[in-house]
């Protein structure tokens, strides 16, 4: 969300009268959306109206509002994100990254304990914090023994049921041949 501002400011500049873009739901389940999908909509409908506003408001607006009391530990994860952007895609997510991550999460959910409602639309949003954390931190240690940035390949499976926090899923790692149950 961060970088299509440019690229609407840029259409602008060349004086382009509309603009197609898509924010496809894609992952390891069509049940799971990407992470602040509410969000990239809005942001991203908002900024064809004026791609000149200023992001950070718009994502903050979008957080307390959607996430109420959870909103504002939610919008400091996305200026974490942010913060990190230069790392993309390889070193983006390590260990303290994903803590931090984790943190933010347990502080919205804490905040929003007293409104069914929002907490389940942060726990859904959660997910892919779960499989961020799950994917490239865990996996790592599980399957090389090593902590850090190692890159993962095509080492590991991850088997359905992949679609809320209260389900358990199993990753196999065709290196070893173990699997291990996850909670999410």
């Amino acid at each position: 969300y961060f970088r299509m501002q440019k690229n609407y400011q840029y259409a602008k500049k060349l004086g382009c009268t509309g603009i197609f873009a898509e924010n496809e739901i894609s992952g390891p389940s069509p049940h799971i959306m990407p992470e602040f999908y509410h969000m990239r909509l809005w942001v991203f409908a908002k900024l064809t109206q004026n791609p000149d506003q200023d992001i950070f408001k718009l994502i903050h607006d979008f957080m307390t509002g959607f996430y109420g009391k959870g909103g504002k530990f939610l919008y400091q994860y996305v200026l974490l994100q942010y913060q990190r952007l230069h790392l993309w895609p390889t070193k983006m997510v390590d260990y303290p990254f994903a803590l931090s991550m984790q943190k933010f999460y347990d502080q919205a959910e804490k905040a929003a304990k007293d409104d069914p409602e929002v907490l389940a639309r942060i726990k859904d949003a959660r997910i892919w914090a779960d499989i961020t954390t799950l994917f490239r931190v865990l996996c790592v240690n599980f399957l090389t023994g090593q902590g850090g940035s190692t890159t993962i390949k095509s080492y590991f499976f991850i088997w359905p049921p992949f679609l809320s926090r209260n389900n358990t899923s199993l990753i196999s790692s065709t290196r070893t041949g173990q699997s291990i149950p996850v909670q999410l």
